[in-house]
């Protein structure tokens, strides 16, 4: 049905809803709800409609910009906002706190074991995080399996299981065969 034999439709649409300027809060809950509406109306929408669906969102659009403007923020403001709606600042604080408080700290020991555990864990995940730095990185399958090899030996070092200026082979198996006697060199 074209916009021309919809004009009855429409009319009858616009009666039955009278959309108008919107003037007060209200009102806008009132076209937000009659908008939900069609959004949610099973099936294709007539043209007539979504003319009239497009008039609501311009009334809204409208009224949303005039009662509720935006500010134009520069990079820090927007930051300290999105820190205060996070709660950031007092979980920085806590964190400092949590920092200076040396006698809270696992012992090293313990930290040690931790970081060992984890090594061993990306080492049984190894696939899965290849194949997930490899999907949302958009990396070609060998260059992710490699990162992920380098983010093993990273929590190694962190451990104290590796000596980071000492070159170090990848023993992985899962590497290309081209790959699998490659030499890491520190240039520290």
């Amino acid at each position: 049905m074209s916009v021309a034999t919809s004009r009855p439709e429409y009319a009858t649409l616009l009666a039955k809803t009278l959309p108008a300027v919107i003037h007060s809060e209200k009102e806008n809950e009132h076209y937000t709800a009659l908008l939900e509406e069609l959004d949610h109306k099973p099936g294709k929408l007539t043209p007539a409609e979504e003319r009239l669906a497009e008039l609501l969102t311009l009334l809204i659009e409208d009224f949303e910009e005039k009662r509720y403007p935006l500010k134009t923020a520069t990079a820090v403001e927007t930051l300290e906002e999105l820190m205060e709606a996070n709660s950031l600042k007092q979980k920085l604080d806590r964190a400092v706190r949590c920092f200076a408080d040396r006698a809270g700290w696992l012992p090293a020991y313990q930290r040690i074991e931790i970081l060992r555990r984890l090594a061993r864990l990306m080492e049984r995940e190894f696939d899965a995080l290849a194949m997930l730095i490899a999907r949302e990185g958009g990396k070609p399958l060998i260059d992710a399996k490699v990162e992920t090899t380098r983010a093993i030996n990273g929590v190694e070092i962190a451990a104290g299981d590796k000596d980071p200026f000492y070159p170090a082979k990848i023993t992985t198996a899962k590497l290309s065969p081209r790959f699998a006697n490659m030499k890491l060199t520190s240039f520290a």
